[in-house]
């Protein structure tokens, strides 16, 4: 799975969900998996390159973690 479609996902879990319970995510074990191969050697609680952190999208309010997902989807398409 690309980068791009696994943000996709995450976007569209997050939008769906979103009309379920203010701030909710559920991040699927597929996408975890993805986030631990891809993601958090840079963006975990102890490196946040960038100032990113993406091993506590589901502890963020809603709207800060939208705002953080379009930025990432946003680098992915500059890649």
């Amino acid at each position: 799975m690309t980068c791009l479609r696994f943000i996709t996902m995450i976007l569209s879990g997050a939008a769906l969900l979103a009309g379920a319970e203010p701030g909710a995510l559920t991040v699927s074990k597929q996408a975890a998996a993805v986030l631990e191969a891809h993601c958090l050697d840079c963006h975990d609680a102890d490196t946040q390159k960038g100032e990113v952190r993406l091993d506590a999208l589901s502890a963020m309010a809603l709207q800060p973690r939208l705002d953080l997902l379009n930025r990432v989807q946003e680098q992915l398409f500059l890649k």
